[in-house]
């Protein structure tokens, strides 16, 4: 017998939240979509100068019956997006490997991972005028696989060569001030759950204690800006003093 399926929280995207109820007519229809979030970021800035090649991979999640033999789904650049906001400025074999529309789900899975090669070298490393370049991705109905849910649909990827603030810098920026490259440096060397641009994964206590810890390391040493020479602090940058 068919019936409803309410789809709630397996469907709560990070920049979306939960308050749209996604429902569809239950049938042996295979759906996919892309995982929680619809907007990722990749950043070279975190990794050593020598690495000039890395790969963004983003989760294609799906909605209905594994296989035992793999199946292929199709993934297109757009030009625009046309639910989210932004333009794909990203050129293919300069900015990144040319990506095939072809791609294949692997058996046995309920998920699988769209792996994009990135290039370093044609992007921008200076923080004080931060490029970002965006890729514009959209899943496709054909082949094995249907899409047909409005979440889910359409990515935005954005990529840079400098350690821009993580997705979550905004939130606490009551606690953590201005943002910094060597900022974020030194709450990732406190802890790994600092690590991740795309979420915090602590809590709101231990964000607070890394924030006081990072003032007090402020205050007590003297960081320099690579491209002003002038002094990190919470609130900004300031000019250097004898007295520092």
């Amino acid at each position: 017998m068919r019936k409803m399926i309410y789809m709630i929280c397996l469907l709560c995207f990070g920049l979306q939240g939960c308050d749209n109820e996604i429902k569809y007519q239950y049938d042996d229809v295979n759906r996919l979509y892309f995982d929680f979030v619809d907007s990722v970021r990749f950043s070279f800035g975190k990794l050593p100068e020598e690495v000039t090649v890395d790969t963004a991979k983003i989760v294609v999640r799906l909605l209905g019956n594994a296989s035992a033999e793999p199946r292929t789904y199709r993934v297109k650049v757009l030009e625009n997006g046309t639910r989210l906001k932004g333009t794909t400025d990203m050129v293919a074999g300069v900015h990144y490997e040319p990506l095939e529309e072809k791609q294949v789900f692997g058996p046995d899975r309920f998920q699988d991972t769209l792996r994009i090669v990135l290039f370093r070298e044609p992007l921008s490393s200076s923080f004080r005028n931060p490029e970002f370049k965006t890729l514009m991705l959209a899943l496709e109905s054909g082949d094995d696989f249907q899409v047909e849910l409005d979440e889910g649909r359409e990515m935005k990827l954005s990529v840079n060569n400098f350690l821009a603030a993580p997705l979550w810098w905004e939130e606490y920026s009551n606690l953590l001030k201005w943002y910094h490259p060597k900022k974020w440096l030194f709450l990732i060397e406190q802890s790994a759950r600092f690590d991740n641009e795309n979420e915090f994964t602590g809590t709101d206590a231990e964000m607070q204690t890394k924030s006081w810890v990072m003032s007090d390391w402020l205050n007590k040493n003297v960081i320099v800006d690579d491209e002003t020479g002038m002094r990190v602090t919470m609130s900004g940058l300031e000019e250097l003093t004898n007295e520092n």
